[in-house]
């Protein structure tokens, strides 16, 4: 009777591994905001990182799940190949991105101050940091300039969650600007800042293009990272990438 047991638990486990190798799993991180995650009870359910990630399932014809995660769990994951995907990304925020392989590139992205409406408060140039109160998410990477200022302390931090509980901490006065994709910030701007509370920065934070990083065990059948290039390719040469983009502008 054990043996059965036993050829069961093997025969389950075999098959559980077979449905994983066949299901495209893409990260995404813990902070994400709408537009990139809208989220509901703890599900991803739309927004850039789904939209972007189901049309490259569909074009893959392979189903695709959705991982969340903190920041620094997402590089050892797609090393050990817990996960296969993850997009909207960039090689200089990863330890070690030569170990991954990397997509043609999906769109240029920047990061954005949002800070307090009024000239006091304005950033023109990152020397107007100095002696102000950053809120920054943990595990994340910003501009070598900015990294500098943090760790010299000519600047203070403060870890914050998610956005919103960010903007309330700036409208507080307990940060004087907060760091995030440009995206989310001019979201957040359109859809929560009827008052005229908050602004753009005049100064950008950083510009940069965004790419999916690959897992190096990524397979799925016998199509390799090439494979998933020429999909990425044809979603971004066909303004499929921007046909998604212009949904939230």
């Amino acid at each position: 009777m054990w043996r059965d047991r036993l050829l069961v638990s093997v025969c389950f486990s075999m098959l559980s591994l077979a449905v994983s190798a066949e299901t495209l799993r893409f990260s995404y991180w813990i902070e994400a905001a709408p537009p990139l995650a809208f989220k509901e009870e703890g599900r991803l359910v739309g927004g850039i990182i789904k939209q972007i990630g189901d049309a490259i399932g569909e074009q893959m014809d392979v189903p695709v799940e959705y991982v969340e995660l903190p920041v620094p769990r997402i590089e050892p994951y797609l090393l050990d190949g817990q996960i296969d995907i993850d997009c909207i990304t960039n090689p200089a925020w990863k330890h070690d991105p030569s170990k991954l392989d990397w997509s043609p590139a999906l769109f240029d992205g920047a990061d954005r101050f949002i800070v307090r409406s009024g000239k006091d408060s304005s950033i023109d140039q990152f020397t107007d940091l100095k002696g102000r109160t950053l809120g920054i998410y943990n595990g994340y990477i910003y501009h070598p300039e900015i990294m500098r200022m943090i760790e010299e302390k000519e600047v203070s931090v403060v870890k914050v969650s998610d956005v919103t509980k960010a903007l309330h901490l700036l409208e507080m006065k307990r940060i004087d600007a907060l760091i995030d994709f440009g995206v989310i910030l001019r979201y957040q701007l359109q859809q929560f800042n009827q008052s005229g509370a908050f602004a753009l920065a005049n100064k950008a934070a950083d510009s940069y293009q965004l790419f999916c990083a690959y897992s190096p065990k990524l397979a799925i059948g016998d199509q390799g990272s090439e494979a998933f290039d020429t999909v990425i390719e044809s979603l971004v040469s066909s303004g499929k990438i921007d046909a998604i983009l212009k949904q939230y502008e």
